[in-house]
């Protein structure tokens, strides 16, 4: 069991760097592209093998648009937790995403404290903690819900759930060894 909790303790940091959010939705991302200029003059088949091969160059380029724009707008955790701390002032208080931002900082730090006190065997501050982290990723998926950030709910990726899974086992564990 006390090999078990330091496994996920350390879990917690490679879960970070899966996908978490995306910025913007499949929708957003993809944009009205030009269509191509096409001689009329031409005779019936030509144009009809035109505009097939128009058609298919032009779905081919949505798909890359659209793979790119997902990686492009795509966040991790430490994306998340750091990204918005590069320059502080005072009006990002205004901002409902800076307390997303600031609750995955947190929860980067107290995963920090995690770790150690997995290696230190204190399990009963490992409890309250991941307790607590467990708060805060809830709460920052209701702060991105309320806040209008998503427009549908495939924008959230797998990342938070791993993450939330990977602390509710924290929590588990952590429990079943402050009760042996």
């Amino acid at each position: 069991m006390r090999n078990l909790i330091r496994l996920f303790a350390l879990l917690t940091f490679v879960i970070c760097f899966c996908p978490f959010f995306q910025t913007c939705s499949d929708s957003q991302i993809l944009r009205k592209q030009p269509e191509g200029i096409v001689d009329s003059t031409s005779s019936p088949e030509v144009l009809k093998r035109i505009n097939d091969s128009l058609k298919i160059a032009n779905q081919m380029n949505r798909k890359l648009e659209l793979e790119n724009g997902r990686k492009d707008s795509t966040l991790n955790a430490y994306q998340i937790g750091f990204t918005g701390f590069k320059e502080f002032e005072f009006r990002y208080f205004k901002d409902s995403f800076f307390y997303v931002s600031l609750s995955f900082a947190f929860i980067i730090f107290l995963s920090l404290g995690i770790l150690y006190l997995a290696f230190k065997e204190n399990y009963r501050f490992i409890f309250r903690i991941s307790v607590f982290n467990l708060i805060l990723l809830f709460s920052s998926i209701l702060i991105i819900i309320i806040g209008d950030f998503i427009d549908d709910f495939n924008q959230i990726r797998y990342g938070y759930y791993l993450l939330a899974l990977n602390i509710f086992a924290l929590i588990l564990v952590s429990r079943k060894l402050v009760k042996t």
